[in-house]
C-alpha cells in the first residue's frame, strides 16, 4: 500500500519543522496580540493557524535546502 504523497512530503520534511517551529511560533503569537485578534476569537483558531504556519515554514526550509 502506497503512502499519499501529501504524508511523504510532511514527513520528508519533519526534521524542518522540529528546527523551524520554535521561530515560527512566537513570531506567530506576537503577531496576533498586535493584531488584537485575542478578543474576537477563541484559542482553537490561533493554534490551527499558528500549526499551519509552522508546517508552511518547514517544508520551505526543506524545499530550500533540497533544491542546493
Amino acid at each position: 500500500m502506497k503512502a499519499p504523497d501529501i504524508l511523504v512530503i510532511l514527513g520528508n520534511s519533519s526534521h524542518s519543522l522540529y528546527l523551524v517551529h520554535p521561530f515560527v511560533l512566537p513570531a506567530f503569537g506576537k503577531i496576533w496580540l498586535m493584531l488584537h485578534f485575542p478578543q474576537q476569537m477563541g484559542p482553537v483558531i490561533p493554534f490551527l493557524l499558528a500549526f499551519a504556519c509552522s508546517i508552511c515554514a518547514s517544508h520551505a526550509v526543506y524545499s530550500c535546502w533540497k533544491s542546493r
